[in-house]
């Protein structure tokens, strides 16, 4: 039982990781396909 819940809890943490890298990656892709745009505007 007790590896169970070590388990879990590991599968949310890189879950969590995964989810705040994509994060990150996006709203870096998205500062720099804006960058152009604004300095045009």
């Amino acid at each position: 039982m007790k590896t169970l819940g070590y388990g879990i809890s590991g599968l949310i943490a890189f879950a969590g990781l995964t989810i705040g890298g994509i994060i990150a990656y996006a709203s870096d892709g998205a500062v720099a396909a804006l960058r152009p745009w604004l300095k045009i505007n």
